[in-house]
Order: structure tokens, then sequence, then C-alpha cells
């Protein structure tokens, strides 16, 4: 099944929303559901509804230890309570096997030298080059004579942008939320550096959103899952199919050069 993505204006808490889906999928696990659904509903509420579901008897939910992209862990499943057991069994290890792809594959990724820790931080940095940024610093948490001290944060990438603006970058390529410590790191940092925010995130709840508009940044979401190339057209399929957002570029997707043009933009105009 594929979950037609739209532009959420006001949350839809719709348990009916679950059901089809699970109905479709025949069994689900808790992230499957979160993503697929999430241009109607948040990732929180999601969970909500599925605990609510299995509370009045509409789901039946079942948590089973697995080996899953190179290690243990614990699933928990959510299915009709009618479910023909055969078939229930059958779409669980077609979820395993597509679940372990994505879980394991390599997120590295090395061009020219340069060491990315995630595919999407190359298509990211490609993506500035297209829309006229210059690249300044990566991996870094100094600028202009400061450095930032706190242990484990830094900056993916400090751009500078042709509306004449230093920016700090953050990039999230990730299927659940960023967490609440990673925005308010990030916020800390560009503040101190005397850098304007830009947070790019596959998806991220509204207040996080609003919490870095209201400090001055710009958010970009991608709405997909970026992989390196590489990736099998069938388990590609499969994936979109249950409802998986993947993303698979050889260079840099339009939509996000566009984007990118458009945070210079949003910045000329909020700071002339």
């Amino acid at each position: 099944m594929i979950i037609p993505r739209r532009r959420r204006r006001r949350e839809k808490r719709d348990p009916e929303l679950i059901l089809n889906f699970v109905r479709e999928q025949v069994v689900v696990y808790e992230r499957q559901v979160q993503v697929a659904l999430e241009d109607y509903m948040e990732h929180r509420t999601t969970r909500e509804l599925l605990e609510e579901l299995v509370r009045e008897g509409e789901l039946a939910s079942s948590v089973e230890e697995h080996y899953v992209g190179g290690g243990k862990r614990k699933i928990r499943w959510f299915y009709l309570p009618n479910a023909d057991e055969e078939e229930l069994e059958t779409a669980k290890r077609t979820k395993l096997i597509l679940m372990g792809f994505y879980t394991g594959y390599e997120r590295t990724f090395m061009y020219e030298g340069m060491r990315y820790d995630d595919y999407a931080e190359y298509l990211v940095e490609r993506a500035f080059l297209k829309a006229g940024y210059r690249v300044v610093g990566k991996s870094t948490n100094y600028f202009n004579g400061k450095r930032y001290t706190k242990k484990d944060v830094d900056l993916d990438f400090i751009v500078y942008s042709p509306s004449g603006h230093f920016i700090g970058v953050e990039v999230k390529n990730r299927l659940d939320y960023p967490e609440l410590k990673d925005i308010v790191n990030f916020l800390d940092i560009t503040s101190f550096l005397g850098l304007k925010p830009l947070f790019i995130a596959r998806f991220m709840p509204k207040k996080y959103i609003m919490d870095i508009i209201e400090a001055g940044g710009y958010v970009v979401i991608t709405k997909r899952y970026f992989l390196r190339p590489g990736v099998p057209r069938p388990i590609f399929d499969a994936l979109i199919r249950i409802g998986i957002p993947l993303g698979v570029y050889n260079r840099p997707p339009k939509f996000l050069v566009r984007r990118l043009e458009q945070a210079i933009e949003y910045f000329e105009q909020k700071d002339p």
C-alpha cells in the first residue's frame, strides 16, 4: 500500500486510518505505521492510537525478539485479532527482511577522499553548491574565533549564503524524529557562534519546526529517507509499498536544491 503524501495542516486523529493500513499490510510494526501516516498525525499520536486500539480489542499485539540489521531487537507487532496465522507469519518474515535491509544498510560514504557519516550529508553538500552556497566548514564547532565547547555537539556544515549570511547546518536523516536535545543543542551552538540556523530533516514535529523559526532559522523537510545508490529495485519497491519513503539518488534531487534556494530568499527577507 502506498500512502498518499499530503501537506498536513491539522492533525487527523483517526484510528480508522490505522485500521485500514493494518488491513492492507496484514501485520505492522510501530515505526512503520508512524512513518506511513505521518502526513496525517504525529508519531506520538500514532503510538497512542495503537495502544487504544489494542485496549479496545480492535487490534492484537505481540512482542517477539529477532535478529535484524546485525543485532537482536524486540519488535512489537500489530495485527487484526482474526488474522490468518499462516498469512501473518509470512507477512512478518517479509517485514523482517525489509527492516533488516534498511537498518543494516551502509550509511557512511566516501567521495574524493572525504568521509561523510551519512549519505544524506553528501547530497546536502552537493545541493548547497548547486544552490550557490559556499561550504566553509564541516563537522565543526568553531567559527570566527569562537569554539563551542559542549561535548559531542557540532555542526554538520557551516555555509556562506548568496544572501550574505553565514549559516549553521544540521542534517538528520532518520525515520524517527530528531530528539529534543538535538534541537536544543543546535539552537545553542548556532546562537553562540553567531550563525543563522538551518535544520534539514526527513521529518519532525511542528513544535520543533516553530522553535527553529522563532530563533530566526529555517527548516527543510525532505520526507525522504536517503540511502546511497545500490538498493535493488525489488527491495526499493517493497519498502515503498509498506510505507517507508526511500529516496535513492546519485545526485542531489531538484526539490532539495529548490528548498535551499528558498532558504536564501527567506534569510534575505528576514535580515536584508
